[in-house]
This record gives C-alpha cells, sequence and structure tokens, in this order.
C-alpha cells in the first residue's frame, strides 16, 4: 500500500490535516494544521515534515473503497499501523463509522482476522466478537 489510486487526490479533504498530530509542527491531534487551507490544501506540502509526508491514507491507497470512504465525506480516515487498520473518527461526528456501508465493512475485515480499531478522540474499540475497549494511543 505505497502508491495511491491514479484517479484520486486530496482535493479538498484535509482530514489528516485535522485528525493527526504533526510533533515538529507542535500540531497536537484534532485540530486543524495551521498551514491548511480550505481550497488549495497544504501551504508547505513540498516542505511539509516527515510525519506528513509518512502517513499513508487508507482511502487514497484501496481501490476498492468507494469514493464515499474519503476521510472528509465519511467523517474518518483509515490507515494502517503495525498491521492494524486504524479508524481515526472526526470527533465532530463520533458516530460516522456506524453509518451503512462502513460499520458492516468495518466488522467484515475484523471477522477475517484484519485487527480493526476504532478512535474517536481519547477513546478506542478493538472490532470483533465482543469489541473491547482499548486505550488510545496517540502521538
Amino acid at each position: 500500500m505505497n502508491q495511491a489510486v491514479p484517479e484520486r487526490g486530496c482535493g479538498e479533504c484535509g482530514m489528516c490535516c485535522k485528525l493527526l498530530s504533526a510533533p515538529s509542527l507542535g500540531k497536537p491531534p484534532r485540530k486543524w494544521c495551521g498551514h491548511f487551507r480550505r481550497r488549495t490544501g497544504c501551504d508547505i506540502y513540498a516542505d511539509r515534515p516527515s510525519e506528513c509526508r509518512g502517513f499513508n491514507c487508507g482511502w487514497l491507497l484501496t481501490p476498492s473503497l468507494a469514493d464515499d470512504w474519503r476521510p472528509d465525506r465519511c467523517g474518518f480516515l483509515l490507515h494502517q499501523d503495525e498491521g492494524r487498520v486504524i479508524v481515526e473518527v472526526d470527533p465532530s461526528t463520533p458516530q460516522a463509522w456506524k453509518k451503512p456501508p462502513f460499520e458492516a465493512t468495518l466488522r467484515a475485515w475484523a471477522a477475517t482476522g484484519t485487527e480493526v480499531v476504532v478512535l474517536v478522540a481519547d477513546k478506542g474499540l478493538r472490532l470483533g466478537e465482543p469489541d473491547r475497549p482499548v486505550k488510545a494511543r496517540r502521538t
């Protein structure tokens, strides 16, 4: 999962610029980055720090995910961390991941053995039978 699906781009999304931290910029999680501009994206894209450069958006990299999975449309972003699928939910829409078709798809992945962790603010949930709370790890 390293190359973006050719016809996809970030566009006006920027959900990663809101939900993820960028310690080298002093940017905490769940706060908009000061370098993000709604219509143009990142003001420092060419010189963005390594934590931004290294982020791999699941929607950009997964051809099987439809356009409604684009983070600004669905209310969460997907990425992988140590083999887990991480679902970072925008706290302004904490139930977004539960809407169809998202929850059913995420649960189907979990049922096939993929570890799926949903993070909403400082709360985490590992999907499975049964779902289990997990400590949200933030950097």
